[in-house]
């Protein structure tokens, strides 16, 4: 049972990588998009609950979050109409993360990172298009504080 949260996390990379074969906004899309999230939650909570933390685990994990985010992420903002101010904004962000695992490696599961990680879950959950670019704000400002606040302790 101790491999559980490993487990949970190749799933995640299994049902994100899925994520590639189907229509977005779909029903089957938005289950299998939902089933990722929850294996990422899940697999955190086994592994701090019942002290089954590896660093293999943790790199797992990071390794799903990231496939998770970057699969999500090229499905689902290809098929929204967001102006040059967004895909900017989103352009410096993935820039300052990448700057960070340059300089530090693997990102911190910090309280923030927790916090945009469930903002950005929900927004591309929710996601259609013709949805405002005003639901991205929440978002975009709270990975950039995660963002400067991570480098800031490099």
């Amino acid at each position: 049972m101790h491999n559980l949260p490993n487990i949970l996390s190749a799933l995640r990379i299994a049902l994100s990588l899925t994520l590639f074969a189907l229509r977005p906004f779909t029903l089957p899309f938005r289950l299998v998009f939902l089933l990722a999230g929850i294996s990422d939650v899940l697999d955190g909570f086994l592994a701090r609950r019942y002290h089954w933390e590896s660093d293999i685990g943790a790199k797992l994990d990071t390794v799903g979050d990231l496939v998770f985010v970057a699969v999500a992420l090229l499905r689902i903002l290809p098929e929204l109409s967001l102006s040059l101010w967004v895909w900017a904004a989103l352009t410096l962000l993935v820039a300052l993360r990448l700057w960070e695992l340059w300089k530090r490696g693997l990102p911190p599961h910090s309280e923030v990172n927790r916090l945009c990680g469930m903002l950005l879950f929900v927004f591309l959950l929710l996601a259609k298009p013709g949805i405002s670019e005003l639901w991205t704000l929440p978002v975009l400002l709270c990975a950039l504080w995660a963002s400067l606040r991570d480098i800031k302790s490099c």
